[in-house]
């Protein structure tokens, strides 16, 4: 609530002044704030006004020309004045009338003090409400101003006890009784201060731009990227209370640094579990001591055996896309990006269990096949095959996939990513790129595979297999699964 001034209106309240008579400007009497009094001595005395002065003077001062009085109103005016009581009856019996029109014009008040008053018992009373009001003026902004602090205080305290997003909203909510919620561009996910809020199940179905014309809402920016909003239960077009408007940007700010430092956590664990399955593939990482300091970051339900999914995309000369008037290039390594963060996707929502990294040009996978090795590798073959082939006819890109072999021992997962290393290898040298290879049905080709000399293999290839060599490259897992029945 915005703090009411001390105006004239107010002053006319004072018993002192109750024998006075508002001659004119009755229009401004409400509105021209008083912060002083004065006396005016001459007629320019208008000239020292710094505005918001309650003026008094006797009917000396116009004696001469009463008339001149409209001068001194106008520059009165000019001067933010509040207003200027007279005391007539020893030279001048009334106000011209003329000077009461432009009083009545610029709602400038003109008071008529009567004879017998004396300015010591105006003044003093008026002195007395000025600064009674000046003091509750000062306690309301004292009181404001520590108020502010312990909000402040308070929302600081709650993040260095680790207080997230859910305790901020709990604390905002709690302070101006009114439901709160905030929703996180980086998680895509509703924040609320309790589970099952009906607030946030209400506004999670409106779509982004209506809930904005609807609902109150502070967008959550840092650094020109916006990182979600805050939104609270009540009209967007309705009043705001002033404790309301900063203590949710205290709450505003909170929430932004908590997401930033969620988003740093997110991207420390990030990396600190890349190093991890980058150390686990190259058997850099095998002691146990070592793997069960890293552990952690593959979350408790991640248990043995395990595999490796090895995914290869080699663009080779196969043109790049451009569209639009912008010349957009549709390069390799985006091209790639794209697969394989949709495969990690795919494989996240349809399975589970699966961490992502990549080694050079290709992703790797670890998974955990627990609690049904068996189940789950066939499991795994059938979405593999899904993806490949959905993917493959949605955007007319091939690439191939190959499941390495199962261990038990996560220190010696890297046997699985040498396998299915060996078995991507083998199937660039014989130009079966379309596939989906699973290394434990490989059968006596793991021999073949396991030759280093990639001109050997495709020797082997051309002396041995013949016409096989000639299949096209669509036609890459039938020619695959051929060479299963002969070599078994």
């Amino acid at each position: 609530m915005a703090k009411k001034n001390l105006t004239v209106s107010d002053i006319l309240n004072i018993p002192a002044l109750k024998d006075c008579d508002l001659l004119a400007g009755a229009g401004g009497a409400a509105k021209r704030v008083v912060s002083r009094v004065g006396v005016m001595d001459s007629p320019d005395s208008a000239d020292w006004m710094r505005g918001g002065e309650f003026l008094l003077t006797t009917d000396f001062v116009i004696r001469d020309n009463p008339r001149s009085l409209n001068l001194i109103i106008e520059e009165l005016c000019r001067r933010n004045v509040a207003a200027l009581g007279i005391r007539l009856g020893r030279f001048l019996a009334s106000i011209p009338e003329d000077v009461l029109a432009m009083a009545d014009k610029m709602d400038f008040p003109l008071l008529g003090i009567p004879g017998h008053i004396a300015f010591s018992d105006v003044i003093g009373p008026v002195i007395c409400v000025i600064d009674r009001k000046q003091n509750e003026s000062f306690e309301k902004q004292t009181s404001r101003l520590l108020f502010q602090e312990h909000v402040s205080r308070s929302f600081l305290e709650l993040m260095l006890a680790g207080g997230g997003c859910k305790s901020i909203l709990h604390h905002l909510k709690n302070i101006i009784n009114v439901d709160a919620a905030c929703f996180e561009r980086f998680s895509g996910v509703w924040v609320s201060p309790e589970e099952d809020s009906p607030f946030v199940e209400n506004i999670s179905t409106i779509p982004s731009k209506n809930l904005r014309e609807t609902f109150y809402t502070l967008p959550l920016d840092m650094d020109g990227e916006n990182l979600g909003h805050l939104i609270i239960d009540h009209p967007r077009d309705g009043a705001v209370p002033e404790n309301w408007q900063w203590t949710l940007d205290y709450a505003r700010i909170a929430i932004l640094l908590n997401i930033q430092k969620e988003k740093a956590r997110q991207e420390a664990r990030f990396r600190y579990k890349d190093s991890f399955l980058q150390g686990l593939v190259f058997g850099h990482i095998n002691r146990q001591e070592d793997i069960n300091e890293y552990l952690f970051v593959l979350g408790p339900e991640f248990l043995p055996p395990y595999v490796i999914i090895l995914g290869g995309y080699d663009a080779g000369d196969e043109p790049s896309k451009v569209t639009g008037i912008s010349a957009s290039v549709e390069d390799p390594i985006s091209l790639r990006e794209g697969i394989w963060t949709s495969l990690y996707n795919y494989l996240s929502l349809h399975y589970g269990r699966v961490h992502s990294t990549m080694v050079g040009e290709r992703h790797v996978s670890l998974v955990s096949l627990h609690p049904a090795p068996g189940e789950n590798i066939q499991l795994l073959e059938r979405l593999l095959r899904k993806f490949r082939e959905n993917y493959s006819s949605e955007k007319g890109k091939t690439f191939s996939i190959v499941l390495g072999g199962s261990v038990k021992d996560i220190g010696r997962i890297s046997s699985s990513f040498r396998q299915a290393s060996i078995c991507m290898d083998f199937a660039g040298a014989t130009g079966s790129t379309e596939a989906v290879f699973v290394w434990e049905k490989m059968g006596l080709l793991r021999l073949l595979m396991s030759t280093s000399n990639r001109e050997e293999i495709r020797l082997y290839v051309e002396q041995y297999l013949g016409a096989f060599s000639s299949v096209r490259p669509s036609l890459a897992r039938e020619y695959i699964e051929t060479l299963y029945a002969l070599c078994r």
